[in-house]
């Protein structure tokens, strides 16, 4: 069994290590998330919660906290408590002594029962350590999608405690000891991103403990010893939202101050002697008439002046309340991808929009993710972010169509020449 073990964590290792990295970090996801789980455990030990009497389903509880590295990886620490029941396998006829060991039947002088009329009740403490990949983040069209499915290695310690109860009355016949497993296994999630900040999860997972029967019971033939469980998990996103790797396009402060006209500084007059010259008489004198020939009427000089404005080469559209990119809209996605990768010296802008729905100020950063969405998906296609210029404008209040005011506007610099008179 431990061989076994020891073969599963290498070959989820294998598959971590074999990973191509191709979810980045993204504007739309938090480093932070906390949660509660609650779940149903089933044991398998010398004895199991699938008893020859009846099934035995446990219940269980517990909190957690990871950190986000990126989409694709998280690392996540975890504790849960819980109680599970557990009885005789089918045709098991052996006999439990007040000391504790097992018989093959009735020892004389000594109390003890048979294994079919008594059964495990096994409290458990599991402080564990977890390391998640998103699968979904795997591939480009799930990669945006509000869809999780998480695979998770596993390890962790756990404390168990086992005793021994009457199938016919419950009451306790002998205290089993505590026992300290070194735990390992794994785990599968599917959830969804109901909010920017709540997930749901189910989950199912099983952990192998090392060590003595977890459930107070010696071990005989079968040597299993895990608890599978499954449940629901509800999970709360928070902390700093982290900034995508963009360049910066900020106007230099000397553009935006208006330029102060230079004043010379003023020079001293120096003014010459001039001679006094004494005064003539005045002679008056009678100049011709001079015959202006008219003016031939010139048109005014036409200037040729350049126009600089935008061009919307596509927009994508998106769903209410939504920021992840479409599958619908994948199609206007790649034909851009497509003309940026056929003209290198191409520079876009992309502006984000929302509608009337929601507050000025939701509204404002739903606008600016869908913008920064549309740029991380050409840039995970090869497009440098030099090429990239992106923006949220909040809601669109020229349209009174609410859907086609949550979109994204993709656009590019023309010039044009222009004749004023």
């Amino acid at each position: 069994m431990m061989k076994f073990k020891i073969r599963i964590v290498a070959v989820l290792l294998l598959l971590l290590g074999s990973v191509q990295l191709e979810a980045q970090t993204d504007a739309t996801f938090t480093p932070w998330y906390a949660g509660v789980k609650v779940g149903m455990p089933i044991g398998v030990s010398t004895f199991t919660s699938f008893g020859a009497d009846k099934t035995r389903i446990g219940v269980s509880g517990g909190v957690y906290g990871g950190y986000n590295i990126n989409k694709l990886f998280s690392a996540e620490m975890s504790a849960s408590f819980s109680r599970v029941g557990m009885s005789a396998h089918e045709g098991v006829s052996y006999w439990l002594g007040e000391d504790g060991n097992r018989y093959f039947a009735p020892v004389s002088g000594m109390s003890g029962y048979n294994y079919a009329d008594i059964y495990s009740s096994v409290s458990m403490q599991n402080y564990g350590l977890k390391f998640n990949v998103d699968l979904l983040q795997l591939r480009s069209i799930t990669a945006n999608s509000r869809w999780m499915l998480h695979a998770s290695p596993m390890i962790s310690a756990v404390v168990t405690s086992g005793s021994i109860k009457k199938i016919s009355n419950d009451a306790k016949v002998l205290d089993g000891a505590t026992n300290f497993h070194f735990g390992m296994g794994g785990e599968l999630s599917g959830g969804y991103q109901i909010t920017d900040e709540l997930s749901a999860h189910i989950y199912s997972g099983v952990t192998y403990l090392a060590g003595a029967q977890f459930d107070g019971l010696p071990k005989y033939l079968r040597k299993a010893n895990f608890v599978w469980e499954s449940g629901i998990k509800l999970t709360w996103n928070f902390g700093k939202r982290k900034a995508k790797r963009s360049k910066s396009y900020t106007t230099p402060a000397a553009l935006l101050i208006p330029a102060t006209p230079i004043v010379e500084k003023e020079q001293p007059v120096v003014v010459e002697a001039v001679e006094v010259i004494e005064p003539v008489e005045a002679v008056e004198v009678i100049k011709p008439v001079e015959i202006v020939e008219p003016v031939e009427e010139v048109e005014p000089k036409i200037d040729s002046v350049v126009v600089i404005k935008d061009e919307i080469l596509t927009s994508i559209y998106f769903e209410q309340d939504q920021t992840f990119l479409p599958t619908s809209q994948h199609g206007k996605l790649n034909s851009l991808l497509g003309l940026m990768n056929s003209d290198p010296d191409l520079v876009i802008t992309i502006i984000g929009w929302a509608n009337t729905t929601g507050t000025v100020k939701a509204n404002l950063r739903v606008s600016h993710t869908r913008a920064q969405n549309v740029g991380w998906w050409l840039a995970q296609r090869g497009i440098s972010y030099n090429r990239i210029k992106m923006s949220g404008k909040g809601i669109d209040r020229s349209t009174d169509d609410l859907d086609k005011a949550r979109r994204v506007d993709v656009t590019k610099l023309i010039k044009e020449q222009k004749n004023e008179k």
